[in-house]
């Protein structure tokens, strides 16, 4: 039996789960319904040939986890999982795939909160979906709710990242359609080719277009710019707040960058590097939402990214009634992300929180928001490593050896910036 109780987090994992399995192979469906027997006495599991099965049923009848393989016949299951985020966000959802096409897998990302490969270990899945339920749960309880409810300015969808996502999961569309979106937003457009011909790519060309841009720096990293910018662009009030909005900018790219490369210094695989990218990038963004109502919180709390971490997530707490790790959490949460990124958003000062021993990319995260607020200060891997979350390290058994081996890569990249 699969044990469900609270874990050391304290987050207790809702009742009555109710998961549905889409695969066109009879044999995997027959494959899933045998190791699925020892779910959990509340939950249920209920499986699908088609997504056009699965669509019709959830007309009248709601499913809290959706797994569906990607290569279908119709509608495969990037397309099935993108109408799902469209109508029902809070579903979580898997990607599972034989085959090992990257560009497939990267235009995925979107529609699916994590993509497994095929075939899958059954325990495994079963701990994906467990730790999603409990970040749901996590975040379904915290005050961020509230905050996010009461304000105007965050609360939607934004429109030019939900447009780019569905060209980019269509694989007929080519790359000079995809750059003709991104040129709607002189921003966004801006945006990108600054971090393309920046030094974090070393390119030895300048990159002139948004089109040619994508080539260079990967379609993940531009899926996690247009929502940046994006979500930034929806900051507004009436101060100005331009320079320690430009700090925020530029420390969440360098936050990006150094957990990108963490994670290829881990070990970590293309997608879960891209996380961590995406992850870092938009770590603070929950503090946007101070600007729609508490400007001044906005500047103290900007001022204090380097300072003590408990003072600032207090300083939120109480003039806002949530820190900025809970309402960025919630947020992408609400809005449907990756799983992996709403981890890394959520929980990336406080990671143990998960509950989970997996090893992925909230941990290159975490390391990069911790050396983005100590480096000034520590001067040994001994005391940045006592810095981080002793209960998470000791649970994914990342020691003080691990932190040496990565000390240099801290060093040069504090010089480089």
């Amino acid at each position: 039996m699969i044990d469900t109780a609270d874990d050391a987090g304290g987050i207790a994992i809702q009742r009555n789960v109710h998961i549905a399995f889409v695969d066109d192979e009879v044999m995997v469906i027959n494959g899933l319904r045998r190791v699925m027997r020892d779910l959990p006495e509340d939950w249920s599991a209920d499986y699908f040939e088609s997504a056009g099965e699965l669509l019709e049923r959830m007309q009248t009848e709601d499913y809290d986890v959706v797994v569906a393989d990607m290569d279908m016949p119709v509608m495969n299951g990037a397309e099935l999982l993108n109408k799902i985020m469209l109508t029902r966000p809070s579903c979580v959802r898997f990607i599972l795939s034989g085959k090992a096409d990257k560009d497939l897998i990267t235009r995925c990302v979107g529609s699916s909160h994590q993509y497994l490969s095929k075939p899958c270990d059954p325990e495994v899945l079963m701990e994906r979906i467990l730790s999603s339920l409990r970040l749901q749960a996590m975040l379904k309880a915290n005050p961020a709710s509230k905050v996010v409810s009461d304000s105007a300015g965050l609360k939607s969808f934004p429109r030019l990242y939900q447009e780019l996502m569905l060209a980019l999961e269509n694989p007929d569309c080519p790359l000079e359609d995809i750059g003709k979106i991104i040129e709607q937003d002189m921003g966004l457009t801006t945006r990108i080719l600054m971090v393309a011909n920046s030094g974090y790519f070393g390119l030895r060309r300048k990159v002139v277009s948004p089109a040619e841009a994508i080539q260079f720096i990967g379609l993940e990293t531009v899926k996690a710019l247009a929502l940046a910018v994006e979500t930034y662009g929806t900051a507004a009030c009436g101060r100005d707040v331009s320079e320690p909005l430009e700090n925020l900018w530029n420390r969440s790219i360098s936050m990006a960058t150094l957990a990108r490369n963490l994670a290829q210094l881990l070990g970590m695989e293309r997608e879960e590097s891209e996380v961590a990218f995406s992850g870092g990038l938009l770590a603070d963004a929950g503090k946007l939402l101070f600007l729609a109502k508490h400007v001044d919180l906005f500047l103290q709390s900007s001022a204090l990214v380097q300072g003590n971490l408990e003072e600032e997530l207090e300083l939120e707490t109480a003039g806002c009634g949530a820190n900025h790790t809970e309402i960025g959490g919630y947020l992408f949460q609400m809005w449907g992300f990756p799983q992996p990124i709403v981890e890394c958003v959520a929980l990336h000062h406080h990671p143990s929180k998960t509950g989970s021993a997996l090893f992925g990319p909230l941990l290159p995260v975490h390391l990069a928001a911790t050396w983005s607020r100590c480096q000034h200060t520590v001067t040994k891997p001994q005391e940045l490593y006592l810095q981080l979350d002793q209960e998470y390290c000791d649970r994914l058994k990342f020691g003080l050896a691990g932190m040496n081996n990565l000390w240099n890569q801290l060093s040069e990249y504090n010089h480089e910036s």
